[in-house]
């Protein structure tokens, strides 16, 4: 990997560096012709070859220089073993003389299984030191005023002078605004949108960092709105843009960085790579957008960072369409996802996101696949991701979803508390964990989640849905529907909204008006099984019984061609609509020897409300040892 254009703390190399005799970074000065480093004035006791790594790094500061550099310029007549052992002990010299370290890098820092990088600002004395051009014909003025702007920013330090000693900020919040594609191929539009994602999900695992989702940033990929109005719109601290030019295995990625108020550019940077080192630039960027915002990264942070693999093109950019049809919703997109997501995992076996996307997808989506295998399945997706890579969020949050179905109810908040602690900003995990408190009747931390899922992605229909959930049952009835409203006026394909907003009518015995929200959603949706469901509950309910006989038996026979999985719980909300108990208690068994996603909500079902005082009811409860914190129940 190469940087072509250095916005970090450093200065890019000039193409008349080389001809420098003296170099100047913080309070050393290197001099190449008499090798020496002083430190203030003194000369630093070091001699060798550390000394010669030293002139190389700060000869190009902010770029790679590969241990291949090093070892065919200093080391050319060794063998590979004497040089690693060679390169490994002058490097630790040369640190310790810089009172540097290799995990808290201040100087120069370990690009693994590469090479290294000199992170200061460096200045050269003995020649004419005009910045080269950039490669996409930036004129030397405008280097030297962004030399300027980063030494006034280094000032600043994420604020004014007068800021520049406050405590370093408890957290940001930062918005990631799609990356634009700049291939001329709009079939590439997925690989910008799917590097865009990859570095929200990158970014939103430091702790302090609270990171909007992809998805409702996607809204503003055509916008030309200025970017003071998107950080208000947003109410984030800074905002991250750029672009994706990529051409054969080559890819090039651009960032810029801004603090919104007071108006700053805080980092701009280009990286050059090759497809394979994706992941190790995803990771830079994080470090890079870290240190501008003042972030102090944990130790545990600062590991992961570092150790970026490489991976498969063809499985990245099989992971990348999968990621792009996982975040659709329609008929046919699970299947597709995860036929990308299993040529992923072919192509690279060692590649974790693509087990944890697949396990994610099966574990969310179980109505789109035989439901027992796609359980099973996500599982152990699920555990062989982890096992490679302890740090997703992905595959934390799937374990829960899957521990729940199967009514391991402390392994399915371990595993979501574990999501949410490896990914602060993973709203989707957030949201799971705040339908598992609902089921579990403790509402004020459902509600608690619910909202921080709702700030980290305020746009998306499902994530805002089940917040609305939430609310309405922890008693804020006015708050629970005008957050379905929204979602109905902005999507109204979306049909869950709408089915949520007919329960909290229900529970009001206002049944005409759940019954005007269910046909009106049936004009979008005309065979959504859980909108008839509760239609015909609602028909039954509101004394209209042969509109609701019609439904059910049309669901029944939806049931026995296969088209509906078996048992469905719109045919068991239609029953007991219509005061069917029997038939809706053989369901309701056999919906509970299957571990139906759904018996998590038992309890707190409206469609299931009449059937609560009946013994077979609590007999079900019993054996699902479902806890509540509720002193009624």
């Amino acid at each position: 990997m190469k940087v072509i254009l250095g916005g970090g703390p450093w200065l890019v190399a000039d193409s008349n560096h080389a001809a420098a005799h003296l170099f100047r970074f913080d309070t050393f000065e290197f001099d190449r012709s008499a090798l020496e480093l002083r430190n203030g004035g003194v000369k630093v006791k070091l001699e060798g070859q550390p000394l010669r790594i030293l002139g190389m790094l700060v000869e190009r500061p902010g770029e790679l220089v590969t241990r291949e550099d090093l070892r065919k310029q200093l080391w050319p007549g060794n063998t590979v073993v004497d040089f690693e052992h060679s390169i490994n002990a002058a490097m630790k010299r040369l640190r310790e003389a810089l009172g540097d370290s290799a995990e808290t890098p201040r100087f120069i820092e370990t690009l693994p299984r590469r090479g290294y990088r000199f992170r200061r600002t460096v200045r050269s004395v003995g020649a004419d030191t005009v910045p080269r051009r950039r490669r996409y014909g930036w004129q030397a003025s405008l280097v030297a005023l962004v030399v300027l702007a980063i030494g006034l920013v280094a000032v600043n330090a994420f604020g004014l002078r007068d800021r520049f000693m406050r405590p370093v900020p408890a957290s940001i919040a930062l918005a990631v605004l799609p990356l634009k594609n700049l291939s001329g191929d709009a079939s590439q539009d997925y690989y910008a949108d799917g590097i865009s994602e990859a570095l929200i999900t990158e970014l939103g695992k430091i702790g302090r960092l609270q990171v909007l989702s992809f998805q409702s940033m996607s809204r503003y990929r055509q916008t030309q709105k200025p970017l003071p109005e998107i950080a208000r719109e947003l109410e984030v601290d800074a905002l991250l843009e750029g672009s994706v030019v990529r051409s054969g295995d080559r890819v090039r990625v651009t960032v810029k960085l801004f603090q919104a108020a007071p108006e700053h550019q805080l980092l701009s940077e280009s990286f050059e790579f090759e497809a394979r080192d994706v992941l190790a630039v995803q990771a830079e960027v994080a470090r890079d957008v870290a240190t501008r915002t003042r972030i102090r990264l944990t130790p545990q942070e600062q590991s992961r960072l570092a150790t970026a693999r490489r991976v498969d093109p063809e499985a990245y950019e099989a992971y990348l369409l999968g990621r792009a049809y996982f975040l659709q919703y329609g008929p046919e997109t699970p299947a597709k996802a995860k036929a990308y997501f299993e040529k992923s995992i072919a192509k690279d076996p060692n590649f974790a996101p693509a087990y944890a996307s697949l396990a994610e997808l099966l574990a969310g989506r179980l109505w789109a696949f035989p439901i027992a295998a796609a359980r099973a399945q996500a599982r152990q997706l699920a555990e062989q991701a982890l096992a490679l890579d302890d740090s997703l969020a992905e595959a934390h949050a799937a374990l829960g979803r899957i521990s729940q179905q199967e009514w391991d109810w402390a392994g399915a908040e371990r595993a979501y508390r574990r999501a949410i602690d490896a990914n602060p900003s993973y709203a989707l995990a957030r949201v799971w964990y705040a339908q598992y408190l609902c089921g579990t009747e403790r509402f004020d931390e459902a509600v608690e989640q619910a909202e921080r899922a709702q700030r980290l992605d305020p746009i998306s229909s499902y994530v805002n849905t089940l917040a609305g959930m939430a609310y309405f049952l922890h008693g804020h009835f006015d708050k629970a529907r005008a957050t379905w409203q929204r979602v109905i006026d902005l999507d109204p394909m979306h049909s869950l909204a709408s089915r949520y907003m007919a329960e909290s009518y229900l529970k009001d015995r206002n049944y005409d008006r759940a019954i005007g929200i269910l046909e009106r959603q049936l004009t979008y949706t005309p065979k959504e099984n859980f909108v008839l469901g509760a239609l015909a509950h609602s028909y039954a309910r509101a004394g209209r019984r042969e509109e609701a006989l019609r439904l059910t038996q049309d669901l029944v026979r939806r049931e026995a061609s296969g088209e509906i999985q078996e048992p469905s719980f719109p045919t068991i909300w239609a029953y007991v609509g219509l005061q069917e108990y029997d038939e809706a208690f053989a369901r309701l068994e056999k919906a509970a020897a299957a571990h139906r996603g759904r018996m998590i909500l038992l309890r707190v079902d409206p469609w299931l409300e009449p059937l609560h005082g009946d013994p077979r009811f609590q007999e079900i409860i019993r054996r699902m040892n479902l806890p509540s914190t509720s002193p009624q129940r």
